[in-house]
């Protein structure tokens, strides 16, 4: 496993990434706390394996919480629409 440390330069959180995941993007990332789009390897952190702290996020905490974010804008999205409807139903009577 051959993982990459990156730190978003807007909030500082590191996390780790793996170089196949940033060939396919072009080495952009967004960060999961301040959703900044930044390239990660131009952020790169030096740390040995055995010394990573524990708060280091990984690629996959950081897909999660992306996927998460992108299924409450949704809900929001889902629910303005529906109160629009309600409203234009109740203008309707």
């Amino acid at each position: 496993m051959n993982e990459i440390i990156t730190r978003c330069p807007s909030c500082s959180l590191s996390f780790r990434a793996m170089p196949a995941h940033l060939q396919a993007a072009n080495g952009l990332v967004r960060c999961g706390a301040c959703l900044k789009v930044f390239d990660a390897r131009e952020n790169l952190v030096d740390a040995p394996q055995a010394d990573m702290p524990a708060h280091i996020a990984s690629s996959d905490q950081h897909n999660d919480l992306e996927q998460k974010q992108e299924q409450e804008q949704e809900q929001e999205q889902e629910q303005e629409q529906e109160q629009e409807q309600e409203q234009e139903q109740e203008q309707e009577q």
